[in-house]
């Protein structure tokens, strides 16, 4: 039987370096039946002069579009120029161990009640990024609710599976998030597998306080149209709501404009009684 074609695809932005490692780790791996799709949104820092003039393995295809400064367009893009049976991610600035494509190829492969499999990730100084206690594999839509342990750059799932839940969802206001959204989207499809080994190298990169916010408006969006969408037991709702809010807390109250604006959002949020009383509880507390 013929080996399947993964579809690798790299959205890229202004890192013309860290591209070209990151490349490096997919046509390194030990499992060569692939091909990478880079799809640049509107780069100026001499990537697309030099996949213009430089001869590249034939393994590999550019693709050059006007910035629109949303990785899940780029991503879509790519994959609507992908002919492989599967379809893994890469961010420009991640790495891959060699054998990463071939552990998760070889269970696809083998039980096709699977929609996809991720893997543990490291930082590039080692650090564990993708650690959690709750459980991973399976059937992992209510954990993925009270939080995203799933890392793109690790992520093999079924192009057909993308192609049928439309891909990574394009919303003008959910600029972080759109990633749980679909994996939660997969979950229903079929079960998760995580790779207990880190075969993943992530940069981290440097979150900046102006950004807490809007990262928990998107993620509070998704959980409120998952809760909805999956009609979850009660008592669960309540728990990912509450839990929400309490991560939302840890990461504003050592920044007194981050602490206003939680005090004020769950104030004026429709919450349930659980969390109105941790919130009142952690305010007055404060």
């Amino acid at each position: 039987m013929n080996k399947p074609l993964v579809s690798v695809i790299i959205p890229t932005y202004n890192r013309f370096t860290k591209l070209l490692r990151a490349i490096d780790s997919v046509l390194s791996q030990t499992y060569q039946e692939l091909e990478v799709i880079i799809v640049d949104d509107g780069s100026n820092d001499g990537t697309k002069e030099y996949f213009e003039k430089e001869p590249f393995d034939p393994r590999v295809k550019y693709f050059y579009k006007a910035n629109e400064g949303h990785p899940s367009l780029s991503r879509n893009y790519g994959a609507e120029y992908s002919g492989g049976e599967f379809l893994a991610f890469l961010d420009s600035d991640d790495e891959w161990e060699r054998d990463k494509l071939k552990l998760q190829i070889d269970i696809l492969m083998e039980d096709q009640a699977i929609a996809f499999v991720y893997t543990q990730a490291t930082s590039q100084s080692g650090q564990q990024v993708s650690g959690y206690w709750f459980v991973k594999s399976g059937q992992v839509t209510i954990p993925l609710m009270f939080r995203n342990f799933i890392v793109t750059s690790s992520v093999l799932m079924k192009k057909t599976d993308f192609d049928k839940l439309g891909g990574f969802p394009i919303d003008p206001s959910l600029t972080i998030a759109e990633d749980l959204k679909l994996w939660l989207k997969l979950s229903a499809l079929g079960r998760g597998c995580y790779l207990k080994k880190s075969l993943v190298r992530y940069d981290v990169g440097a979150g900046i306080s102006s950004n807490v916010v809007k990262k928990f408006e998107c993620l509070r969006d998704v959980l409120e149209w998952a809760v909805n969408q999956y009609k979850i037991n009660p008592l669960v709702s309540e728990l990912v709501i509450m839990f929400y809010w309490l991560r939302r807390y840890l990461q504003s109250r050592n920044d007194v404009c981050l602490m206003l604006n939680f005090t004020s959002e769950v104030r004026s949020a429709d919450t349930n009684f659980l969390v109105s009383n941790l919130v009142k509880w952690l305010v007055e507390n404060e």
